[in-house]
Order: structure tokens, then sequence, then C-alpha cells
């Protein structure tokens, strides 16, 4: 079943600036394997370093990032140490494109702790920097694998850019829905890693998050959703 998150009206959304915004699924920790997902866009100028979004599954609403987490979370930043993202383009067409490939770490954070539980290589990745006419779309799905099992299962992602190498597409609310809700969208990039957790093999999380790392310039996000598929 395809469970709405968080709903916006039109093109209103949420715009967020060195800070995160928590939703609780609305079937709690009653799933196997999960998608969530978010159409998003970068409003302003500068070129970002080397971190930038994280989106994920948390356990309730204790933090995901900016605050001290009691549970283990995951998260999945889109930039990482090994590469910024540079501002690029001709208005409408702007974007922030990675100049290399370099991996997507999947982490879970327990208190302070945080560990490295895979990651994915995924080349030349685009972000919108244009909220009012490109969106791009970024989803993940979650398999829990057995309860009480170290592993999580796996975690794939699929990536749906609204700009570079030659796309220019904004993805729509219709576009975005329809994605999370096939079993094997049709997507521009993406790739799998398998994940076990080094910290805590409790599996209770509830919630999905998203964190933005920095004050300016800020993230734009239109949609927040999750998908239970089991």
């Amino acid at each position: 079943m395809a469970w709405l998150v968080e709903q916006f009206s039109s093109d209103r959304g949420v715009q967020l600036g060195a800070e995160e915004i928590i939703r609780p699924f609305g079937f709690g920790t009653n799933w196997q394997t999960i998608r969530i997902g978010f159409r998003v866009a970068v409003n302003g100028y500068s070129t970002l370093a080397a971190t930038g979004p994280y989106f994920g599954i948390c356990t309730g609403s204790s933090g995901a990032t900016y605050q001290s987490a009691v549970d283990a979370l995951y998260w999945y930043p889109w930039y990482t140490t090994a590469g910024g993202a540079a501002y690029g383009g001709t208005w409408p067409i702007v974007y922030r494109a990675n100049t290399v490939n370099f991996p997507y770490n999947n982490l879970q954070r327990v208190g302070t702790s945080t560990g490295n539980v895979g990651a994915v290589t995924i080349s030349r990745a685009a972000l919108s920097a244009n909220p009012e006419s490109l969106r791009t779309i970024f989803m993940i799905e979650y398999s829990k694998g057995a309860i009480g099992a170290a592993a999580m299962g796996g975690i794939t992602m699929w990536y749906m850019p609204a700009t570079g190498s030659g796309i220019l597409r904004d993805w729509s609310r219709g576009d975005f829905l329809a994605a999370m809700e096939v079993v094997s969208p049709p997507l521009m990039s993406g790739g799998s890693a398998p994940a076990t957790l080094p910290l805590r093999t409790a599996k209770d999380w509830d919630s999905t998050f998203v964190s933005w790392s920095y004050t300016t310039p800020t993230v734009c996000l239109f949609d927040m959703a999750v998908t239970r598929f089991t």
C-alpha cells in the first residue's frame, strides 16, 4: 500500500536550512520492505561542500542528525566527503552536479556513535537548483531481513534527476507518486548495497526524515512519502 507521510497542496512545500523534518509512519514498525521518497530542489547559488542532504528512517522523533539520538538511525547522505557539488547551467536550467564518481554511504547512528553500513557508487548525479521550475526525485528502499539478525537485509537507492547530463525534466507530484507505487520503477540511476547493523540489531524504525546541512543554500522539500510493500 502507498501511505503518504506528508502531503502538501499545489507547489507549496517545506524549506530547510541546517535543520530536519521527521514524520512517523502510519503503520509504525509493521513493515518488512518499504520505499521512502522525496521530491526536492536546492534554493541558492553557492557550490555545495562535501556534505549535503540526508534522507532515511529513524526510531521516533528523538532526532536524526541535529539532535542526540537515543535509538538506532539510518540515513543516506547525498554527497559524501569524497566530492562536492558544483553549481552550473544557465537559468532556468541550473543544477548542482558532482564531478567525479564516489560512494553514497549508508550510515547508522546510535547516540553519538556512527557506523558505515555500506556504499553504492553512482556517477555524475545532478540535483535541481531551481525549486520554481525543476524538481528532483530521490527514493530509497529498505528490507529488514530477519528480525533479530544482524543484517538489515538490503538497501536500494533510485535517483531521478531533473537536470544534468542532457536531462531536463520537472518531476511532478504525479510522477513522484507513480514511481513510489510501482515495484520496479523505470528510473534514471540507481544502485544497491548489502547492509549490516554494526551498532544495533533492533529493527524498530517507525519514521522517516530529511535533514539538511546548510543555512545557505536551503533545500525545498515538496513531498515526503513511504510505500509499504510487505
